[in-house]
């Protein structure tokens, strides 16, 4: 008996071993679910989108710089309108060179870059004629991607933001916060992918860190907030394959005790 028992106690410790192993992953964009968590008011800066930054803490960022690239706008004189300088192009550089990496139209100041990350690919929208809507361009291969809006949505999408895993953020229609698992994709409602919105109204998704944790604008009974979805976690599926086998061996082994103590009788 005191062989059988031992026998189990280290089964059930493997198992338990196991289930501490069994690192959390954040859910896929497609297929996992977000947890709304409430920021703050956005009294400091009505109006204006919040950013997120890789420690999951949502404020007003500015992200001109990700890794080796660095995003400004070139200025020149212009004594005409009455002003020092006007933003005339907007630019995206790599350290240690001066070269303009958006080609014509993306550096035009009024196509409107929303956001880029470490590894050089652009989001923005295009408000000119004959491809209005938002983009995502690659700076390494020269990739442009005219992005697609959220089936049963109405009005145009935006796009504000974009992490080190392309996936990128933006609105569409009105107050509509949407998420792109890829370039490709088409987006999904940000709203059905939260287990509960706690009253909150989605407006605009606009910025999203490397872990996916999403900053949104919103509104709660017409009072304007920040906020910040974060991905539930759900376990790897080489873990939960580990920890099913483990469970089929244990029930082998019960079995196995179960015929023997019937044997002895």
């Amino acid at each position: 008996m005191q062989g059988r028992a031992k026998r189990m106690g280290t089964m059930a410790m493997v198992v338990v071993a196991a289930l501490g192993v069994a690192r959390p992953t954040r859910a896929a964009a497609m297929t996992g679910s977000y947890t709304l968590i409430d920021a703050g008011p956005d009294n400091a800066t009505t109006g204006s989108y919040p950013g997120i930054n890789e420690s999951g803490d949502v404020g007003n960022y500015g992200f001109a710089t990700h890794g080796a690239y660095t995003e400004g706008t070139i200025h020149v004189p212009n004594t005409d309108s009455g002003q020092n300088s006007i933003p005339t192009e907007v630019f995206l550089r790599k350290t240690g060179s001066e070269v303009n990496l958006l080609p014509h139209p993306l550096r035009d100041a009024g196509t409107g870059i929303a956001g880029f990350n470490s590894l050089g690919h652009v989001v923005g929208n295009s408000y000119n004629a004959p491809r209005v809507g938002p983009f995502y361009y690659d700076t390494s291969t020269n990739n442009l991607i005219h992005l697609k809006s959220a089936l049963g949505l109405d009005g145009p999408a935006q796009v504000l933001g974009i992490n080190d895993k392309d996936r990128i953020v933006g609105d569409q229609g009105f107050g509509r916060a949407i998420l792109y698992a890829s370039p490709t994709a088409v987006p999904v409602e940000l709203s059905t992918l939260i287990t509960d919105t706690k009253g909150w109204l989605l407006e605009s998704a606009s910025s999203i860190n490397s872990r996916g944790e999403i900053a949104e604008i919103g509104a709660h009974d017409n009072i304007g907030g920040y906020f910040k979805l974060e991905p539930q976690a759900v376990p790897e599926p080489s873990s939960v394959f580990l920890i099913a086998i483990l469970g089929v061996l244990v029930a082998q082994q019960s079995r196995r005790l179960r015929q023997r103590a019937c044997s002895a009788i």
